[in-house]
């Protein structure tokens, strides 16, 4: 019993809230990115980059919780890894995840890399998912790889110890999200609920949740 709620809150924290406080978000910092496309299109002038940040990630999936922190924050260090000295470019990266969910999505929108379609310079199938990537699923794996050099890059995120310290609390807010879900909650559920969730991804971004992640780079 103990396992399926705590199995149901971490899939609730994962999902979060659509309302968000962008000074908090600022701390995630941002992540600049080169797009050929955009200079073909004229979108982008010259070698201008784009520029991403976790505010533009909540507009993107519509909100802000500690995996969609957690899955900019995991990418952004990727990146950093596979390019060292230089700005990642979209469409020359290819993601696999273990799971189809926000931190795969977040990835895709941040890289280009797409499934089912190609973007002209995007080869179809550069988003993947392969279940065989982790046994466990409470720990999220991603893998990054350059298709011009073939490195890669192994992020693991281990989301059962987001709530290591609050299991009681956590097992709380699961049955009052239940209760708000259902429109059976008031106004002090739903801000119960938003305090908790915003309270771990401020915790993320401020570096008080350790151990979150594992980076491996691939041969």
């Amino acid at each position: 019993m103990k396992t399926i709620v705590l199995s149901m809150f971490l899939n609730f924290l994962l999902l979060g809230n659509t309302n968000w406080d962008t000074k908090i978000y600022e701390k995630a910092g941002v992540i600049k990115i080169k797009d050929p496309l955009a200079y073909l299109t004229g979108t982008l002038k010259d070698d201008d980059e784009f520029t991403i940040t976790l505010d533009d990630i909540g507009k993107y999936t519509g909100h802000i919780c500690a995996g969609a922190a957690s899955g900019f924050l995991m990418t952004q260090k990727a990146l950093k890894i596979l390019y060292p000295d230089s700005t990642p470019i979209r469409g020359d990266i290819k993601v696999t995840g273990s799971q189809a969910n926000d931190m795969l999505d977040i990835a895709s929108y941040i890289t280009g890399a797409r499934n089912f379609y190609g973007r002209d310079e995007i080869n179809e199938m550069d988003l993947v998912v392969d279940e065989t990537l982790s046994k466990n699923p409470q720990e999220i794996v991603l893998v990054f790889t350059r298709k011009d050099n073939g490195k890669s890059v192994k992020a693991t995120f281990f989301k059962q110890k987001l709530i290591k310290n609050s299991i009681k609390e956590a097992r709380e807010i699961s049955l009052i999200k239940k209760k708000v879900l259902s429109k059976k909650g008031t106004s002090e559920d739903l801000k119960r609920v938003q305090k908790f969730i915003q309270s771990k991804v401020e915790s993320i971004l401020n570096g008080i949740e350790k151990d979150l992640y594992k980076f491996e780079e691939l041969k």
